[in-house]
C-alpha cells in the first residue's frame, strides 16, 4: 500500500510537541497487512479467497487520484482537477493565502478538536495540518447543530499572527484564536471578539487596517489586531445574509455573500456587490446570483447544488478562483464539501466564475506547482499522537486513561466505555473521521476478548447518538461472535436514548483478534465482512443503505449539519468488568 508523511506547511513549523498537543501528528505509514487488491476488493468477493492476498493500496489518500479529487498529474498549468477539491464534511470553508501557500478552516460544530485546518500549495490537494482548538468543554457531547461552526482563518500582517474567527453557540460576538504557525498550537482569545451577527468574514486593506463583515451585513472596523470593534457600521451592503467575504480588486471593494438558506434542498445562491469605497454605496452585481444550482439530483452534468460561503482568492500569479460549499443530492453522507471556480474579470470590473452560474465538474489546474498532497485517512497508530484526521464528538480525554497509543507501542488501545454507542458517556472512547470518499474500504485489525455480551469493540459508522451501524467482536449467549448491529430512531435525528437496537446478523467467531472491513459501493451502500488473517473474507449480513432514508441514515440534515463519521469503539454497556480492546491499524483504501 501506498503512504504518504505529511509535509510542513510552512519553513517555520511548529516543534513536535506543539503539534502533538493539537492532535496533529504527521500521520505514520500505513501498516504493510494482508489486504485485498482495488481489483478483488470490496462487496463482490466477502467470503472468497482472494489470490495471493498481496498488500492492498491504503494510503494517506488512497488508491487513485491525490485526496480523491481526480487531478492528473503534469506540470503547474496543464493539469486538470474535478471538484469537490475537499470531500465530505467541509462546510462554511474559508481560505487564505499566505505566500505561496493556502490554508483552510472548517466548521466542526461538536467535534473535537475542532476548526480543522488544512493545507496546500495548488488549491486542489490539501492535506490536515491541524486545529484552533483541542478541546471546549462548553460544547454539548454530540452536537451536530451548535458548537462552533461558521469560521474565517486570516493572517494578520500588522501581528504577523494566523487567526481564526468562528461563531459559538451560546457565546456573545466570535471565539477567536491565535498562532504564529498555520498548524498551530492556537491559543484563544479572552473574551473573542465582541461584534453583531454570524459567519465572520475579515478583510485586512492594503494599509493595514482591519475590517469584518457578518450575516449582520454591515462593515464593522477592527482594531489592528484584529480583536476588538472600533467603528460597529462603516456601511451596510446588504440584509441579512451568510458567510460573507470582503476583499479588493483595484480600484473597487467587493463583498460577495450567500442566499437563501444552507440546508439540503435550500436553493443556495452567492451574490456580489462592489464599491468605490468601504463607506459605500454598495452596487450589486447585475447578474446577481453569481452561482446557483438546484436540480435536486435531476442533472447529472451540475450534480453540485446549493453553493453558498464564497471565498474569492487571489493567487500569487494574480489568476484568481472561487471557493464555497456545495451538497450533493444523492451522498447525503458527504454532507457539504469544498468547490473551487476558476474566475474571470470582465471589462467593466465584475468577476464571474469561468464556467458560468452552475458549478462545474472539471477544470484546468491552477497555474501553481502541483503538489499531490493527501487528506490524512490511514493510521498504522506506531505514532506518540493520533494522527491529524481524528476527533471526538465530545471533549476528548487527554489522560491515557481512556485511550492510549503508549499502553502497547504500535497499537490504540481503547478502554471500554459504559453504555453503548448511542449513549453519550461512549464518546470519550470514540475516535472518528469523516467519511470523505464514495467508493471506498476500511479496514481495522482488533484484538478483543469479550467477557460479557455487553461488551463489543470494533468498527462504527456514525452519523449521531441516534444513527450508527456497528461491526464488533462481542459476545452472545451461544459464544463469541462477529455482530452487525445498528442505532436508529425515526422520531428524531439525535435522540440515542430512544434509538432502537437492531441486531443486523451474527457470524460465530472463537478468535480474539479480527479483520473488520466495511466497503462502500459508491453508491451510498455498506458492506460489511470480517476475517480472521485478512486474506479470507467473509460477509456479515447483506448491505445496508446509509443514505438518505436509508436502512441506517447517515445523512446530513436541517440542523444535523455534519456529514458521516466512520471511526473505532470499545463499550461494555453495564458489564461490571474492565477490559479494553488493542486496534493494531486502520486502513482506508479509495476507489473514487
Amino acid at each position: 500500500m501506498t503512504t504518504r508523511s505529511r509535509r510542513s506547511p510552512s519553513a517555520s513549523a511548529a516543534s513536535a510537541s506543539a503539534a502533538a498537543a493539537l492532535f496533529v501528528a504527521a500521520l505514520a505509514p500505513a501498516l504493510a497487512a494482508c489486504g485485498s487488491s482495488p481489483a478483488a476488493s470490496g462487496p463482490a468477493d466477502a467470503g472468497t479467497d482472494t489470490a495471493g492476498c498481496v498488500a492492498g493500496t491504503s494510503g494517506a489518500g488512497g488508491a487513485g487520484a491525490p485526496g480523491g479529487t481526480g487531478a492528473t498529474d503534469g506540470a503547474a498549468g496543464a493539469w486538470q482537477y474535478t471538484n469537490p477539491v475537499i470531500t465530505g464534511d467541509w462546510s462554511d470553508p474559508a481560505v487564505v493565502r499566505v505566500g505561496e501557500d493556502y490554508y483552510s478552516v472548517r466548521s466542526t460544530f461538536g467535534w473535537q478538536p475542532g476548526l480543522a485546518v488544512a493545507h496546500s500549495k495548488d488549491l486542489v490537494h490539501w492535506e490536515y495540518i491541524g486545529n484552533g482548538f483541542s478541546s471546549l468543554s462548553s460544547i454539548v457531547p454530540g452536537d451536530v447543530s451548535g458548537g462552533i461552526w461558521g469560521s474565517e482563518i486570516i493572517f494578520n500582517t500588522n501581528t504577523n499572527m494566523f487567526m481564526i474567527y468562528a461563531t459559538h453557540n451560546g457565546v456573545s460576538g466570535f471565539e477567536v484564536f491565535e498562532s504564529a504557525q498555520p498548524e498551530g498550537p492556537y491559543t484563544q482569545v479572552p473574551g473573542g471578539l465582541q461584534a453583531d451577527g454570524y459567519d465572520p468574514g475579515v478583510f485586512i486593506d492594503d494599509d493595514g487596517r482591519v475590517y469584518l463583515v457578518s450575516s449582520a451585513g454591515k462593515i464593522a472596523e477592527l482594531s489592528a489586531d484584529g480583536k476588538t470593534v472600533i467603528n460597529p457600521s462603516v456601511s451596510s451592503y446588504a440584509g441579512w445574509n451568510e458567510g460573507p467575504e470582503l476583499f479588493k480588486r483595484a480600484p473597487y471593494y467587493y463583498v460577495t455573500w450567500s442566499s437563501n438558506g444552507t440546508q439540503r434542498g435550500a436553493d443556495g445562491i452567492i451574490n456580489s456587490a462592489r464599491s468605490m469605497s468601504l463607506a459605500g454605496p454598495w452596487e450589486p452585481d447585475p447578474t446577481n446570483p453569481i452561482l446557483e444550482n438546484l436540480n435536486k439530483g435531476t442533472d447529472p452534468s451540475h450534480p453540485f447544488e446549493g453553493p453558498q460561503h464564497p471565498e474569492p482568492i487571489q493567487t500569487q500569479n494574480g489568476d484568481w478562483f472561487v471557493t464555497f460549499h456545495v451538497w450533493q443530492w444523492n451522498y447525503g453522507t458527504l454532507a457539504r464539501s469544498m468547490c473551487l471556480e476558476p474566475v474571470v474579470w470582465t471589462d467593466d470590473g465584475w468577476w464571474r466564475p469561468k464556467n458560468g452560474k452552475k458549478p462545474s465538474l472539471t477544470n484546468d489546474g491552477p497555474n501553481l506547482p502541483y503538489t499531490a498532497l493527501q487528506i490524512q485517512r490511514s493510521d498504522d497508530f506506531s505514532s506518540a499522537t493520533l494522527g491529524p484526521q481524528w476527533f471526538f464528538h465530545t471533549a476528548p480525554d487527554w489522560s491515557g486513561q481512556i485511550w492510549s497509543l503508549a499502553e502497547r507501542p504500535g497499537f490504540l488501545r481503547i478502554a471500554t466505555q459504559d453504555g453503548d454507542v448511542n449513549a453519550a458517556a461512549a464518546y470519550l472512547g470514540i475516535p472518528l473521521q469523516r467519511v470523505d470518499l464514495k467508493h471506498f474500504d476500511a479496514e481495522t485489525v482488533v484484538s478483543f476478548d469479550a467477557e460479557s455480551g455487553a461488551e463489543a469493540a470494533g468498527l462504527l459508522l456514525h452519523s449521531t447518538l441516534a444513527f450508527n451501524a456497528m461491526l464488533s467482536m462481542t459476545r452472545t449467549s451461544a459464544g463469541k461472535v462477529i455482530e452487525l448491529a445498528s442505532f436508529t430512531n425515526p422520531m428524531s435525528r439525535t435522540d440515542g436514548v430512544a434509538a432502537a437496537r437492531t441486531t443486523i446478523a451474527t457470524v460465530p467467531f472463537d478468535g480474539t483478534s479480527a479483520h473488520l472491513k466495511v466497503s462502500f459501493d459508491g453508491m451510498e451502500n455498506a458492506t460489511f465482512s470480517f476475517s480472521a488473517d485478512g486474506c479470507t473474507w467473509q460477509a456479515v449480513g447483506t448491505p445496508v443503505s446509509v443514505g438518505l432514508g436509508g436502512q441506517v441514515d447517515l445523512s446530513w440534515y436541517l440542523n444535523e449539519w455534519t456529514g458521516a463519521t466512520i471511526g473505532l469503539y470499545a463499550v461494555k454497556n453495564g458489564a461490571t468488568t474492565d477490559n479494553h480492546a488493542d486496534f493494531d491499524s486502520f486502513t482506508v483504501t479509495s476507489y473514487d
